[in-house]
């Protein structure tokens, strides 16, 4: 899923169809700390990845929260382009935390 268009196809149909829910975040660091995958919404991605062809079966509990911060950043890139997609990105990255 990472090599195709997956993510950022489904990331851009969500969010047309949901832009209103999007609009109250007005700084990436807002929505960094805001927004989340909610199981629904990870559910509904799941749904469209296996439309497009992807195994959903083999994807593990270990996977979810790299799927999540995926979209998360995938959706931030969306509203701010790469400032966002970086400050959702590196939000999680324990490596960065540390610094």
């Amino acid at each position: 899923m990472y090599t195709r268009t997956t993510f950022s196809d489904f990331v851009y149909n969500y969010y047309i169809g949901h832009r209103a829910e999007f609009d109250r975040y007005k700084t990436p660091e807002e929505f960094a700390n805001g927004f989340s995958i909610t199981p629904q919404l990870y559910k509904t991605f799941l749904d469209y990845a296996a439309k497009d062809n992807i195994k959903v079966l083999s994807i593990t509990a270990h996977d979810e929260p790299e799927i999540k911060t995926r979209l998360k950043a995938m959706f931030a890139r969306q509203l701010w382009r790469a400032e966002g997609f970086y400050q959702v990105s590196n939000s999680s990255d324990q490596v960065i935390k540390k610094r």
